[in-house]
């Protein structure tokens, strides 16, 4: 099973983690039914970690750092870093950027708005900031961790697959504290065959496919997996 926000899942690479998939994945949950026992894989970003508050907690905390230089109100600040973040983000996915080049456009686009120009070395410094009010806003939702110890106790096969970069998922996964916990890692193949997909839609957001299987919360989850 591929638990994730909704999207697609092309491919899937790396070592209990997939970084760089083709596509997107947001939010989707993923059961595989094969061997001794059931495979449940995760999203991570508005699956298991509070991806939306902490960028808005991150990205607020860093206009109020350069609230001299930017002369932004919030709501405009957090729609234009929304918007940038979305853009070059994409263009990661698409492989036209490196991780570290998305992050550090997003940094000069932002700042040339209020004209100012920024080099490499000063928009990957003016990033850092950030990154730092980013990460120390990390947080898993609440239904995460009472959701993997219920499975981890019905001896299911935990893992996860993400398309953001490898080190950076792994620190998130780390810091929430679920790395060597309840979910293991392991490598998963490229295929989805098998493989049931589950809309975790925790906004309650109208269904565009009636025939996908969704809930509105972890603790939904252990229950609908006996029903397999």
């Amino acid at each position: 099973m591929w638990l994730g926000r909704s999207g697609n899942l092309r491919d899937v690479i790396g070592n209990g983690l997939a970084c760089n998939v083709l596509g997107q994945v947001e939010m989707q949950e993923i059961i595989r039914v094969g061997g001794c026992r059931m495979e449940v894989f995760f999203d991570i970003d508005g699956t298991l970690l509070d991806y939306e508050s902490a960028e808005r907690d991150g990205a607020l905390q860093f206009l109020h750092l350069r609230a001299d230089i930017l002369k932004m109100g919030a709501e405009e600040f957090l729609k234009i870093w929304t918007n940038l973040a979305d853009l070059y983000y994409q263009r990661y996915l698409n492989k036209e950027l490196s991780f570290k080049e998305q992050q550090r456009v997003r940094i000069q686009k932002l700042y040339n708005l209020v004209g100012r120009k920024l080099s490499n070395e000063e928009a990957d410094l003016e990033f850092t900031h950030y990154l730092t009010y980013y990460r120390n806003s990390w947080k898993p939702f609440q239904d995460v961790k009472p959701c993997l110890l219920q499975l981890w106790e019905m001896g299911l096969f935990l893992g996860v697959i993400s398309n953001g970069d490898y080190q950076h998922q792994i620190e998130k996964l780390d810091s929430i504290g679920v790395v060597g916990d309840r979910i293991e890692t392991d490598v998963v193949g490229s295929t989805l065959a098998g493989m049931k997909g589950v809309w975790l839609n925790r906004n309650g957001e109208r269904d565009q496919d009636q025939n996908e299987i969704q809930i509105g919360s972890l603790s939904q989850l252990p229950k609908l997996l006996q029903e397999f």
